[in-house]
């Protein structure tokens, strides 16, 4: 008679046991995050800088749910107009700029929508900050021949909000 290992019979004991994430990739996999916050020390004249970019969780459409931001602890008012048309935010690309001697901050990040051809494109999203409140968005629509590493042509439009 063959005794097994305490190791195997460890590990088939905690395979077999419902919900355990770890013995399958599977179920990590299906886990997306919904939102994506940051807070960073902008420097003058803006102090610390949170924002909170919130993609909803149901439906078959997935939507950007809301954006928050505060500037040196006063909340920021982002007009839904801003970003209710634009599908998901894909979370890994926001960020949060300050450009030298701009006087603005501006808050970035892609979204993914299917062109009337098939082909899955990208826009870049610009919510502007300026003098107290969100004052535009600038929209970069990439070309198909856009290859990822800045080659290829964005078209922009810019409106004020």
């Amino acid at each position: 008679m063959k005794i097994l290992s305490p190791r195997l019979v460890l590990l088939v004991s905690l395979c077999s046991l419902p919900r355990v994430g770890f013995c399958t990739q599977e179920a990590v996999l299906r886990l997306a995050p919904v939102e994506i916050s940051m807070r960073v020390n902008a420097g003058a004249p803006f102090g610390e800088v949170s924002m909170t970019v919130r993609n909803n969780e149901s439906g078959t459409v997935q939507t950007i749910s809301s954006i928050t931001l505060q500037v040196g602890g006063k909340s920021i008012s982002i007009p839904e107009k801003a970003y209710s048309n634009l599908g998901a935010a894909l979370l890994n690309t926001v960020e949060l700029m300050k450009p030298d001697g701009d006087g603005a901050l501006y808050i970035s990040f892609e979204t993914q929508f299917r062109a009337s051809d098939g082909q899955s494109l990208r826009r870049i999203v610009r919510l502007t900050y300026r003098d107290g409140r969100i004052e535009s968005r600038m929209i970069g629509t990439r070309s198909s021949d856009y290859d990822g590493k800045g080659e290829g042509s964005t078209s922009w439009t810019n409106e004020k909000l």
